[in-house]
């Protein structure tokens, strides 16, 4: 969680540049190879949005505000980890900054009159409640265990979340955050200026989430058998939401 000021490819050797290299905080990076091809600094200013992520993070975030691209940091992490409290705290500490909880925007599509019909038409079962409308615990009972079925119900609600996101990020914010277990399966990770993995031990977040959803242990436990485990995950940066310190790092790398 450093103020990098100069990212410098091409050397697996420091201290030839500790001489003249003018930053206060710089990184020094070998000769990366991707695609069969060794990474120069003209290739990723020619092809940027394809090679962004072998940037540091920092020098990422001054680059997509000068090429004017929308400046996303997409949140992940399991149930009950502290997204939406991470959330609200970068919110609270930067400026022009708006946090957009997905799994909220998922749950007020389940009342759009066409997405019930388009998730009644293929999920064969019980899902509304007595007013009609679609009952979260019996979905996930059902399409947590079809993992077919589950993509397409995430297809059908993603349209509405995605033009919700879409209509947010046509205003002038300095950040939209997007805070979702699941985001790193969609095209917003993949342009993110920043990816954030907030982690929290097993047991907390269990205690958590059954009082906050009132759910039971198993269904619990069902919602984490389908969750991401983030192991083959590539983010920038890793925040347990209890540790202050790393909160306030984190905070002044983003400004």
């Amino acid at each position: 969680l450093r103020k990098i000021d100069l990212q410098i490819f091409g050397s697996d050797e420091e201290n030839i540049y500790k001489n003249y290299i003018y930053a206060n905080e710089y990184i020094v990076s070998p000769n990366i190879l991707a695609n069969e091809k060794i990474i120069h600094a003209t290739m990723i200013r020619n092809n940027y949005l394809k090679y962004k992520y072998l940037l540091n993070p920092i020098i990422r975030k001054r680059l997509d505000n000068k090429f004017g691209f929308q400046k996303y940091i997409c949140i992940i992490g399991k149930s009950g980890s502290g997204k939406s409290s991470l959330a609200d705290y970068i919110v609270k500490n930067i400026p022009n900054c708006i946090s957009i909880n997905i799994d909220k925007i998922v749950h007020e599509s389940h009342g759009d009159g066409l997405v019930k019909e388009k998730i009644k038409s293929i999920v064969n079962g019980d899902i509304f409640d007595k007013d009609g409308n679609i009952d979260r615990k019996k979905l996930g009972v059902i399409v947590f265990n079809n993992s077919k079925l589950k993509e397409n119900v995430y297809a059908i609600t993603w349209d509405y979340v995605d033009n919700y996101i879409k209509d947010i990020s046509n205003k002038n914010y300095n950040y939209v955050i997007l805070d979702w277990y699941n985001i790193n399966s969609k095209n917003y990770f993949d342009i993110a200026t920043v990816k954030i993995l907030v982690e929290r031990d097993y047991e907390s977040r269990k205690i958590d989430v059954m009082r906050r959803d009132n759910v039971s242990s198993e269904y619990f436990d069902l919602r984490e058998k389908n969750s991401n485990n983030y192991e083959n995950t590539k983010y920038d940066y890793k925040v347990n939401y209890s540790d202050k310190s790393d909160l306030e790092k984190l905070i002044n790398c983003l400004k």
